[in-house]
């Protein structure tokens, strides 16, 4: 029977599903590191040929189709090494050499770059570490040869001759073995899954046959046969500890989080301490969301490590995920300090930095890891997320493009990209850079999200509300409303509504109806210049005037840049109650508005417009509003708001006409979602003054909002909204006004 693993050697067989490098939030389900296979021995291949450029896109993308898989991550550092990158490819491989300490390919890279910089002591150590796991590796003896002879390790005593005459001897079940065991070193399962399975043929008891077959069945999610295959093996060895703990991962692969731990718990009564078995349960615990039992596990682990660093990276992991950014920060830190030059170490901290609102100080970071690693793929990514997120969209839109045009297949960067366009608004190039992905890409997860969105905001798509609207006037007012979105070209954006308006007044016993159609196209200009304008009809069944002509024309500044604007010219019929109808009231307006963000979580806003109310008469309107909002955490944004408005003239044609109106309000507004439901609360208590001669009175406005969000931009919504506020009102001068309002809502994309 073949030698039992090694004990820590099978860290190489556990440690490449997800040890240290899976996020605890990560599923019980994920693909992992199947999903990387295939792109990790294309990287290989790309490799050995020469082809750099090609082998890092091709084990980039197999790390970010699985954050863990080993045998990218070693391609990685050996592609920074063929480079010339010896900082980078010395940061990845001691990162992977305290995940697999008897990993071959590890420890050959580490000895190449010991002997670059001349510190021949350590050529002895990895070499002479390479000897011993691997007797004859020709790379090993080529530098070992090199040392003075008082450095060279003695010669083995345990090997009955030279290891290429064992070679000659040995069966060719032996000689598959060796080349079963190359494959899996470079992460080519295919062919490695293979020849094991030939070897299982030749020999069913190859214990590690049996053990690395089960692996790569359970990375293809055939977790039933993966497990078959493990209990074979401890059919053959009962006390195999590598075997009990992988087949306890496949359980928690499959999704039985609970039976994983159970497991592994049971390892641990037999054997209290066993590193791996208290590895996986912290992992299966903070998979579990159980990250203070794991944090647990973590320290008893950090207490027994020789070098605890990879522990303490995923301590500072978990913390993260279980949202205790300044614990995470700290833990980071305290790893930093050990070692400043902890590539790994540096790019989670700036993640944990920006996640924790301080983007500033994350673009600062992720700038000093580039200026160190100018190649590092995470650190652009972090720094394009970074510049984003900050509000600095042109900044971060030439990031994202910079990383794809020199990786074209990176998946990440161009979901990053998409969402940088759509929160410019110019969700047209976002498309295009959609459509630029590769088929197999086009079925992620992440891009088919990004493409529900866009397809929220382009349409073809059908918005309805009926709104019940009544105040202290006696006014009451039924509209049903319909609007459809079509976008026919890439910057070609097509709308059109409907409308129609039941009007009472009971007071005077006046009933009123009004029903239009308008259609408005807009086009937007490189990188974000949006010109629009619109044409309308509006009829009621007024007893004199019944027709009227809607225009609208308008102009907005790219949503790209923290300040910009818009100006908007309209005329349109005032059909809000039964007496303007009755009246015939049409409003000409001009308005200018802008906008400025100082920060991501800071808003100020204002506008400018100029009116002419024309009825029996012209009258003059000049108004004015300033707002400041400011985000807070726990979904609430505060802020305060000044309005303004004035008539020329104080005529009888019932709409509110005051000499002077002003309401200045604070704003509390809180949304919280969970899950497809969302609650939206309103609070403006303030102060109004109505008449230059008349005094401030209270002023209240508050609303509240719920909808069940079936998809991005799917909906139905319930609103309702009360106001003492003048301005909710076109024909009240009283200070204690009341108006209520009742919507529901539907919004629906085709």
């Amino acid at each position: 029977m073949p030698p039992r693993l090694r004990l820590k050697a099978s860290m190489a067989l556990t440690v490449a599903t997800a040890i240290l490098f899976l996020p605890a939030r990560t599923s019980g389900q994920e693909r992992c590191p199947a999903a990387g296979n295939p792109a990790t021995a294309e990287g290989w291949t790309s490799l050995r040929s020469g082809d750099l450029d090609q082998a890092r896109v091709l084990f980039v993308r197999a790390i970010d189709r699985c954050r863990d898989h080993l045998g990218a991550r070693i391609g990685l550092g050996y592609v920074a090494l063929r480079s010339g990158e010896d900082e980078e490819a010395r940061s990845l491989l001691e990162t992977l050499l305290v995940v697999d300490s008897t990993n071959v390919d590890v420890l050959v890279g580490l000895g190449i770059l010991a002997w670059r910089r001349g510190e021949l002591s350590e050529v002895s150590r990895f070499f002479s570490a390479v000897e011993a796991l691997e007797p004859g590796n020709e790379t090993a003896l080529e530098y070992l040869e090199r040392l003075p002879r008082e450095m060279r390790p003695p010669p083995r005593t345990d090997t009955a001759g030279d290891p290429e005459e064992e070679v000659e001897t040995e069966t060719p079940g032996a000689v598959d073995s060796r080349g079963a065991a190359e494959a899996w070193a470079r992460g080519d399962t295919e062919t490695a899954a293979r020849l094991y399975g030939a070897i299982l043929e030749a020999d069913s008891t190859d214990g590690v046959a049996l053990h690395r077959l089960a692996l790569m069945t359970a990375w293809e999610n055939r977790y039933d046969k993966a497990l078959g295959l493990f209990d074979r093996l401890l059919s053959l060895e009962p006390t195999n500890l590598d075997a009990r703990v992988a087949r306890a991962r496949v359980v928690a692969w499959s999704g039985d989080l609970g039976a994983a731990l159970t497991a592994v718990d049971g390892i641990l009564a037999d054997h209290p301490g066993q590193p791996q078995a208290l590895e996986a349960r912290a992992q299966f615990r903070s998979w579990a969301g159980m990250h203070s039992a794991a944090l647990a596990d973590y320290e008893d682990l950090v207490g027994i490590s020789q070098d605890p660093t990879g522990l303490l990276l995923a301590q500072a992991r978990i913390l993260g995920n279980a949202r205790r950014l300044g614990e995470s920060r700290a833990a980071y830190d305290s790893i930093l300090a050990f070692n400043p030059d902890n590539l790994e170490a540096r790019l989670e901290l700036a993640r944990i930095v920006a996640f924790s609102g301080e983007l500033d100080e994350a673009e600062v970071r992720y700038r000093g890891i580039l200026n160190d690693h100018p190649d590092n793929l995470e650190g652009k990514r972090g720094l394009a997320r970074a510049l984003t997120w900050a509000g600095k969209l042109p900044e971060g839109e030439e990031a994202w493009r910079s990383i794809l045009e020199a990786s074209p297949t990176d998946l990440v960067s161009r979901v990053g990209l998409i969402q940088n366009l759509r929160w410019q608004g110019r969700t047209g190039p976002a498309m295009m850079v959609l459509e630029e992905a590769s088929d197999e890409q086009r079925g992620s997860p992440d891009l088919v999200e990004q493409l529900k969105w866009i397809r929220a905001s382009r349409g073809p798509r059908a918005d309805a509300y009926v709104i019940r609207e009544g105040d202290s006037d006696k006014n009451a007012m039924t509209t049903a409303r319909v609007t459809g979105r079509w976008s026919p070209g890439t910057n070609l954006a097509v709308r059109a509504e409907a409308y129609t308006r039941v009007l009472e007044q009971t007071d005077v016993d006046l009933s009123r109806d009004s029903w239009g159609v308008n259609v408005t196209a807009s086009y937007q200009l490189h990188p974000g210049w949006t010109f629009s304008g619109g044409l309308g009809g509006t009829r009621t069944d007024a007893a004199e005037e019944t027709a009227f002509t809607s225009v609208r024309a308008g102009v907005d500044s790219p949503g790209r840049y923290r300040v910009g604007g818009s100006l908007r010219l309209s005329r349109q019929p005032l059909d809000v109650t039964a007496r303007l109808v009755e009246q015939g009231i049409q409003v000409s307006m001009a308005e200018m508005s802008g906008r400025w963000a100082p920060s991501p979580t800071w808003q100020v806003s204002g506008s400018l417009g100029v009116g002419s109310y024309e009825g029996s008469e012209k009258n003059q309107r000049l108004h004015l509003t300033l707002q400041a909002n400011r985000r807070m955490i726990g979904g609430w944004t505060l802020g305060m708001s000044h309005r303004y408005f004035r008539f020329d003239k104080d005529l009888d044609e019932f709409y509110f006409d005051p000499d002077y109106f002003g309401l200045t309000e604070l704003m509390a507004k809180g949304l919280w979602e969970t899950g497809p439901w969302a609650l939206l609360l309103e609070l403006s208590p303030g102060a109004q003054k109505i008449y230059s001669t008349g005094s401030y009175e209270t002023a209240v406005r508050t609303s509240a909002r719920v909808s069940y969000r079936v998809a991005p931009g799917r909906e139905v919504s319930l609103s309702g909204g009360y106001s003492s506020a003048g301005l909710q009102s076109s024909n009240t001068g009283a200070s204690d006004y009341r108006y209520g309002a009742l919507i529901l809502g539907f919004a629906w994309v085709f």
